[in-house]
């Protein structure tokens, strides 16, 4: 293993390799302040980073074999935490497209006629509204 790898870090991942899996358990009270905090960076609410640190570190688990120490493991899992956080927030992106495309399908009349209206109907949400009001 490259000399750039910490050795608690190094000694913690022979032994993971070496079959002693609960071993990891050292690694993920090591850095979980460090994920969850770029997770909820990234993400800004606690539950999904909550959610995205855990799945970092499975991911990070089933990917040990692919580590080849030429970083730090700090280094390689923060990488590897913030893909996983774009790869979440692409994917959000995602579905609110395709939400705007079905909801043009299917109520696209009325959306068009919402929007050539001077003025936002009454009852709408303020958000909606503001929503409106930036689109003419």
């Amino acid at each position: 293993m490259d000399e750039r790898v910490p050795n608690e870090d190094a000694e913690v991942l022979q032994r993971v390799r070496d079959g002693e899996t609960e071993a990891y358990a050292a690694l993920v009270r090591r850095y979980h302040s460090r994920v969850y905090q770029l997770c909820y960076g990234m993400l800004g609410t606690a539950d999904k980073a909550d959610d995205a640190a855990q799945d970092v570190f499975v991911k990070a688990y089933t990917r040990l074999p692919q580590f080849r120490g030429n970083s730090a493991f700090s280094t390689w899992l923060c990488r590897m935490t913030s893909n996983h956080c774009l790869d979440l927030l692409r994917a959000r992106t995602r579905h609110k497209t395709d939400s705007w495309d079905q909801l043009l399908e299917t109520q696209g009349d009325q959306i068009e006629a919402l929007l050539q209206s001077p003025t936002p109907p009454e009852g709408l949400s303020d958000e909606l509204k503001e929503t409106v009001n930036t689109l003419h």
